[in-house]
């Protein structure tokens, strides 16, 4: 690992937020998190505008950053919002899930009902369908 390259790149994406997108926070977050680098300040940095323009976010991004906090097992603050504006999203039926996302959502709802303590934010009806998802997909084991 590298880790002052890192430090060095992550300050320059805290300093420089603004010209990424929600596609470019989540593919910079999942980086970091599928090498399990710690960056505590980047990471509270794009947590915090995401959940500020949630509006701005389609269902895919929200699960990926979903399946980042579940991944690195941090910010779990930031989770909440996240679940929460999916759940409303989807009782009003103004999204597309794949199955992927929905395998996704699954396994990140684990994490933050079993590894949290927390209570399920998604509705039931969205739980069982991504739950079956889950179960009815050939998975495979993650790397990480």
């Amino acid at each position: 690992e590298a880790p002052d390259l890192f430090d060095a790149v992550s300050k320059r994406a805290i300093n420089q937020i603004v010209t990424f997108n929600s596609q470019g926070m989540a593919n910079t977050l999942w980086a970091y998190a599928s090498l399990n680098c710690e960056a505590p300040d980047l990471f509270e940095a794009f947590f915090s505008s995401a959940v500020t323009n949630l509006d701005e976010y389609d269902e895919q991004i929200i699960g990926n950053l979903l399946w980042v906090l579940a991944v690195m097992n941090t910010n779990s603050d930031k989770a909440s919002p996240l679940f929460s504006f999916l759940s409303t999203k989807y009782q009003k039926k103004n999204m597309l899930l794949s199955i992927e996302l929905m395998c996704q959502l699954h396994q990140a709802s684990l994490w933050f009902t079993m590894e949290l303590g927390q209570n399920s934010l998604l509705p039931k009806t969205l739980t069982k369908e991504c739950q079956a998802a889950f179960t009815s997909k050939r998975t495979t084991i993650s790397k990480l």
